[in-house]
This record gives C-alpha cells, structure tokens and sequence, in this order.
C-alpha cells in the first residue's frame, strides 16, 4: 500500500455524531445535537520515523490518547482564537496490518473531532469531504529524546 492509498484508507474512518453526541457535549455549554455538529476522523502521529528521524514509542502514543482529548484544533498553525475551528472528542491507538520501519506493528493514534456546523466552518466541511483538507500537524513537546540504537540520551 502506498502512502497516497494509506492517507485514502484513513479518511474513510469516519466519527459518528449521534453516536457520539454525549461525548461532545461535555465539551459545550449548549446542549448540541448531532444535526449542530460535523464530525471527522484525523491520525494525529504513529510510531513510524518521521521526516526528522523521529518516533512515537507504542508507550507515548497511549500517554497521548489521553492527552489529546479535549484539544483543540486550529487553522494553519496560527495560534489565535479565531482560527479554532474544531476539538477532538476521543482519541485511541489503533494497530494496523502493517510495519514499521522497524518491522514492528504499525500503531496510529486517531482522533474524533467536531465542529459547528456553521457559514463559516462550511467550506471546511465541503473540504474535508472533498479529500482536499486531510492532513493534519500536530503540536507537542518532550522533556527528552532517546537514541534507538543505543539508548543515550
């Protein structure tokens, strides 16, 4: 599978929002119903390298899924509150068929996000749907690196 059929194979995991509506609005002070709110699936990281040699262990990857919910999702790394376009609601590892680029499982961590269904959050909508938004960029920081292949720091 290449990378083009893998970014296909994930858009296709799709949250649901009736079935999610009680989780989503833990996060309102409106009550919404599943008719307010768009909801999509994002990978967030994986434990495969990365284009700066870098790596989620299968560890920090649970530690994350707990971290991300309630997170909120913004517009081209502008971090201003008019760019806040959506949070995620849920956030679970999942193993997949494939390896690594150490031959290992390959595990992602997927999200569930909402936004309101609004005039302004439409042509993002229409975007996300149209498979022209699918990538997304995640923002985080450690306290220390560890070389894999021999565990220095």
């Amino acid at each position: 599978m290449d990378k083009l059929e893998k970014s296909k194979a994930l858009s296709l995991k799709k949250a649901d929002a009736a079935a999610d509506i009680k989780l989503i609005n833990q996060y309102s002070i409106k009550e919404l119903t599943p008719e307010d709110v768009y909801c999509f699936s994002v990978m967030l990281c994986d434990n495969d390298v990365d284009r700066d040699l870098e790596r989620f262990t299968d560890k920090t990857l649970e530690q994350l899924a707990v971290l991300f919910v309630g997170k909120t999702g913004i517009s081209d790394h502008r971090w201003s509150s008019d760019r806040q376009i959506a949070r995620l609601y849920r956030a679970e590892v999942e193993e997949t068929a494939e390896k690594n680029a150490f031959g290992e499982p390959l595990k992602r961590l997927i999200g569930s996000a909402y936004m309101l269904k609004t005039e302004t959050t439409q042509p993002f909508i229409e975007a996300i749907e149209g498979g022209i938004i699918k990538e997304v960029s995640i923002g985080c920081a450690v306290s220390k690196t560890t070389c894999s292949i021999c565990g220095e720091p």
